[in-house]
């Protein structure tokens, strides 16, 4: 999103649920049509706060692909 939101928790906290929509229909369309990556499978990662190891502090998607990944992230 251009507005600026420290966190998944501070975009998430926001009334207008057209804008939450159409970020998540736009992560879709990138896996699908851009990275073509819906048919083998990815992750998607949002760190929020010091636990999560989070070094950015704007709202951003990860999107984790290209091998199998394992149950959990490990450091």
């Amino acid at each position: 999103p251009k507005q600026n939101y420290c966190s998944f928790n501070d975009f998430m906290a926001q009334p207008d649920t057209e804008k939450i929509a159409i970020i998540f229909q736009k992560i879709r369309m990138i896996a699908n049509d851009i990275l073509k990556i819906n048919e083998t499978g990815y992750r998607l990662i949002s760190n929020h706060g010091a636990n999560a190891s989070q070094t950015v502090f704007h709202f951003h998607v990860h999107i984790i692909s290209g091998k199998r990944l394992g149950k959990l992230i490990a450091d």
